[in-house]
């Protein structure tokens, strides 16, 4: 009896310690590893722009849900919804070829496919905000619910919010 519990002993520390270890790993190499699922998930349909491109006379279009964007998004974007559907057309006609849009999500798939159609729909150069509003989160970048600083970002999922660092994760309810 005494020799089980010896090894059920052991056992339980090295699977503590192991979990600690990929832990440990997954935190310290978060980033990379949000660089190469983006890198291996999202489209490229749209050109990438990176957030220190960015210049304040771009047009910003936040292709997340409305209750997604109601929890904060980048200061001065436009909500159009996930399939770009709720995009004021009037918008669009007025672009020329020498304005940049901006489209970003949360990570950067569903900003690609709209991107995608906006492409062919205005003169505009469209692109896609690299990494979306999770990578500029944890750049810890100043974002907005209406005019005010906030310190939380929708995770569109559980499963999503892990690329989210503390604590930028709003609580879904």
């Amino acid at each position: 009896m005494f020799i089980f519990k010896k090894q059920y002993i052991v056992l339980s520390l090295v699977c503590l310690l192991s979990l600690k270890f990929l832990s440990s790993f997954f935190q310290e190499n978060k980033q990379e590893l949000y660089h190469e699922m983006i890198d291996s998930f999202v489209p490229k349909v749209t050109p990438y722009i990176n957030m220190e491109e960015l210049s304040a006379d771009m047009i910003l279009l936040d292709c997340r849900t409305e209750e997604e964007f109601e929890v904060s998004h980048i200061r001065s974007a436009i909500w159009v919804d996930e399939k770009g559907e709720k995009l004021d057309k009037s918008l669009l006609q007025n672009l020329d070829v020498s304005d940049t849009v901006v489209v970003y999500c949360s990570v950067g798939y569903r900003s690609a496919l709209v991107g995608e159609k906006l492409q062919e729909q205005t003169k505009a150069t469209v692109v896609n905000l690299y990494g979306g509003i999770f990578e500029w989160a944890n750049a810890k970048k100043n974002i907005y619910r209406d005019e005010e600083v906030v310190n939380e970002v929708h995770p569109y999922s559980p499963e999503w919010g892990i690329w989210l660092v503390a604590p930028h994760l709003y609580e879904l309810k």
